[in-house]
């Protein structure tokens, strides 16, 4: 882990770090390991190990169930924020209107928009672990989908909030019932002088 902290630290962009995981996952598959040094076979890395065994289906309701908690899908609004439990963390200003996924796990929250993340968050919990108490920028990423219109001014994250606290949306006024009557579409006047 100690080794894979040191790459992961080093990577600056989104695609270092998937290289520098896909070489660390190449790199611990191929080593011996530890565990396998009194193996009579003589496999001593995981690859050798397990070789071509393939891990069981998992039915797409199953998934569904599991991700449920996880992920949410919402649409960025006009200024690039995705409105999540009484915030708006912000996904990207290029990607206004389209839809996102907001992935929460735990202390984490990450906006992605087609499998890139565009921005995560660290949310503190409010008492019930239901709602949030606090939400701070962690990292924005460079993505691809940047608005074509560059700012102005730059703004510094002091400047430009990443996430907003907004109020509740107001409850729903109940429906009439079908107390409201219709009313005539011709006066009575006009009715009594039309001929038949």
């Amino acid at each position: 882990m100690r080794m894979a902290d040191y790459g992961f630290a080093g990577a600056a962009t989104w695609e270092e770090l998937l290289r520098v995981h896909e070489q660390w996952v190449d790199d611990f598959n191929g080593q011996a390991h530890w565990a396998h040094r009194q193996r009579e076979d003589g496999r001593r890395t995981p690859a050798e190990v397990l070789g071509r065994v393939v891990a069981r289906p998992v039915a797409e309701g199953a998934l569904h169930r599991v991700f449920y908690t996880l992920r949410f899908g919402r649409v960025l609004d006009a200024r690039g924020y995705a409105r999540f439990r009484h915030w708006k963390v912000y996904g990207e200003l290029g990607q206004a209107g389209r839809p996102v996924g907001l992935w929460l796990y735990g202390p984490q929250l990450t906006v992605e928009h087609r499998d890139e993340p565009l921005a995560q968050f660290r949310v503190a919990y409010a008492p019930g672990k239901r709602q949030f108490k606090a939400v701070t920028l962690v990292r924005a990423y460079e993505t691809p989908f940047r608005s074509p219109q560059p700012p102005l001014f730059p703004l510094d994250d002091t400047q430009w909030l990443k996430a907003l606290r907004v109020a509740a949306y107001a409850p729903r006024r109940p429906s009439g019932g079908g107390s409201a009557m219709q009313l005539a579409l011709f006066p009575e006047e006009l009715t009594g002088a039309l001929p038949a």
